[in-house]
């Protein structure tokens, strides 16, 4: 979209004021974790108001929402491969939970 995302800030935005791109829980986690412990250090260390920040730009424009449907639409038959450590697995847990999953089943592979 063009935006340069360099020299922004970080607002927190009540919640009735803006849409949360997901809603992070105890019930969620349990569900759709790779490890057991991701939703031990999830509960211990996000704030509840985490979703609640909103990156604003140089213009003070809040920055683009992520567009679950425009990914999907994107990425229909395609695939991403993360590579790397637990880093990478809580990208992975956080873009399932962006597009709205609830429950996970992981299949391991070879």
């Amino acid at each position: 979209c063009g935006t340069n995302v360099r020299g922004g800030h970080w607002e927190y935005v009540e919640a009735q004021n803006t849409s949360q791109p997901y809603i992070f829980s105890p019930n969620v986690c349990e569900a759709s974790y790779i490890n057991k412990n991701d939703c031990v250090k999830a509960m211990t260390r996000c704030p509840s108001n985490l979703m609640s920040w909103v990156y604003f730009g140089n213009n003070n424009k809040p920055y683009p929402r992520f567009d679950v449907d425009g990914f999907r639409r994107v990425m229909k038959n395609k695939r991403i491969i993360f590579v790397g450590p637990s880093l990478i697995r809580q990208q992975v847990q956080a873009l399932v939970w962006t597009l709205g999953h609830e429950t996970v089943d992981w299949v391991k592979t070879a």
